[in-house]
């Protein structure tokens, strides 16, 4: 009995903590967007930030090992990834320059993909640490971790909805990828699209009515958009090749995705309705999981990495 007790405590803490948002997109500035990156461009898999043009590119980590998977915290000061180098994927934080790299995560398990609560206290992952993969959340300095689903099947990316109150993520407990919707708490779970192929990797619109989300229903992976009922699905991309990975823009008119139309992965850019597809890196490396935010200088004692 006290075990739930203090359960439903922790619970109704997280729900409490991450109601109110805290933005880094008001006012928009796009002399201050930045898109941060992953890139194998130096042998290894780093993480990289650009202007939202293409120009400024610049490398972050710098290590033997892979680094991953680049999400903006809501103030942009931070940036939490995964990475390989102790030996296993583990959740990491560090500022926006790249420096105090910090380890939030700990065990023998993959712990990967980290998307932050709305105001920056809460970050959501998923973990294999119970078998196979599940949706976990944890204060954003690694204390306080706590399994949200429970199923046999994978639950994997979620993503947190703007006013903080459910968190999108897709599954396989359908015999195939598709997207779900659930409270912060890990009730209500609910099945937004349906059909026999993968949608995967969904994100919310800054301002919560619509999903983006890669899926291969046409043969190969191209990018969608719909409402947040699942309504109103619709192909933004169009070719041969495998577009995914999408990211929303400060104010939600473009969306940021990787493609490898050019014979190798670089990171693109389109408005919300298809138009104005852009190549952003254009290089001969792979460029990968681009994260859009609004740039926040950090402190002169935060330098940059070596």
């Amino acid at each position: 009995m006290i075990k739930q007790i203090t359960f439903r405590i922790t619970l109704l803490a997280i729900i409490v903590t991450v109601l109110i948002p805290v933005s880094c997109d008001e006012p928009r500035s796009t002399d201050n967007e930045k898109i941060a990156f992953s890139s194998n461009r130096d042998g290894n898999v780093e993480i990289y930030i650009m202007a939202f043009d293409g120009s400024e590119q610049t490398r972050l980590t710098r290590n033997a090992a892979v680094d991953d998977f680049p999400q903006w915290s809501p103030d942009c000061k931070q940036i939490a990834f995964h990475t390989e180098r102790d030996q296993n994927l583990e959740i990491y934080v560090m500022y926006a320059d790249g420096s105090e790299q910090t380890r939030l995560t700990n065990n023998s398990a993959a712990d990967l993909g980290p998307s932050w609560s709305p105001n920056g206290s809460i970050i959501a992952f998923h973990s294999n640490r119970d078998d196979n993969e599940e949706i976990y959340t944890m204060n954003a300095d690694g204390s306080n971790q706590t399994r949200l689903t429970n199923n046999s099947a994978d639950d994997s990316f979620p993503n947190w909805h703007p006013d903080g109150k459910s968190i999108v993520f897709q599954s396989l407990r359908d015999g195939n990828w598709e997207i779900y919707t659930m409270d912060l708490d890990g009730t209500n779970q609910s099945r937004i699209t349906n059909n026999s192929a993968a949608d995967a990797f969904p994100k919310w619109s800054p301002d919560g009515s619509q999903l983006v989300f890669h899926s291969n229903r046409d043969d190969n992976w191209e990018i969608y958009i719909m409402d947040a009922d699942g309504s109103n699905q619709t192909r933004l991309t169009n070719n041969s090749a495998d577009d995914g990975m999408p990211s929303w823009s400060p104010d939600g008119e473009q969306i940021v995705f990787h493609s490898n139309r050019d014979g190798n992965y670089n990171i693109y850019l389109m408005n919300i309705d298809g138009t104005g597809q852009t190549n952003l890196t254009s290089n001969s490396a792979m460029d990968i999981i681009p994260s859009w935010g609004h740039f926040t200088e950090v402190s002169q004692a935060h330098t940059k990495a070596d």
